[in-house]
């Protein structure tokens, strides 16, 4: 028996993957026409009902998440960008004595 699958089975695993966020993007659009134009709950099963439902909250979360991890990297990079500037000045006031003995 091998000590590894030479990635035959991650190979599997991402493809499985890909197939089921294709299914979950058809059944995703299906509910959401479906409910857009009134028609959802008299179509759909109790367990379709039920998976909507908890994709819409999944959606909220990670959408809320997606918006709180771009305010992150906003603010983080105005942040880079106030101490490149604040480091343009300050070395802008240095001598060229003081530049020669910093190695700058």
């Amino acid at each position: 028996m091998p000590c590894t699958d030479y990635g035959y089975e991650r190979a599997e695993s991402q493809e499985l993957r890909t197939r089921l966020d294709s299914v979950t993007n058809l059944l995703c659009s299906l509910c959401k026409n479906a409910e857009k134009i009134g028609v959802l709950q008299t179509i759909a099963s109790i367990s379709v009902k039920r998976w909507w439902e908890n994709h819409k909250e999944q959606d909220k979360r990670r959408l809320y998440e997606e918006r709180r991890y771009a305010k992150e990297q906003a603010q983080h990079q105005k942040e880079l960008l106030r101490k490149s500037k604040a480091k343009k000045e300050v070395l802008a006031k240095l001598s060229e004595k003081e530049r020669k003995i910093l190695g700058l």
